[in-house]
């Protein structure tokens, strides 16, 4: 199969590449099993590029949606440890932002107790832990 990645790329950033995108088709991702194969991959590499570039959700789907197979256990172990963690922390600062109502300062209505305003037909709505 044709390279899709130019040759001076690592075996952990072609993947990062194949992967940390909205829409991955599986010949991108085959072409990496391709070409990975017989090479050791640095995962602990994989997981601090993402963690870098703040797309470890973005790498996480990815990797659960066509890599789960090819990957240590442990390693994918730890990458959903670290989505949910960021998931949680996402969850906490959005009630944190709920409850001093900054989103209704930014025309955003949010649903809490909290928040007593009327809602204005043209916002956005976001409810606590969705």
């Amino acid at each position: 199969m044709q390279n899709l990645f130019a040759r001076d790329l690592s075996i952990e950033s072609e993947l990062f590449l194949a992967v940390c995108r909205a829409s991955v088709p599986s010949t991108r991702v085959q072409s990496w099993v391709e070409r990975s194969e017989g090479i050791a991959v640095d995962w602990e590499l994989v997981l601090r590029m993402a963690a870098k570039h703040r797309v470890m959700p973005l790498l996480h789907r990815q990797v659960q949606a066509q890599l789960r197979d090819r990957v240590p256990k442990s390693w994918y172990r730890r990458l959903e440890n670290r989505v949910a963690a960021n998931s949680e922390r996402c969850e906490r600062l959005a009630s944190q932002l709920v409850q001093a109502q900054w989103f209704t300062g930014v025309g955003v209505w949010a649903t809490t107790e909290l928040v007593g305003r009327k809602r204005n037909a043209n916002a956005p709505a976001i409810r606590e832990g969705s």
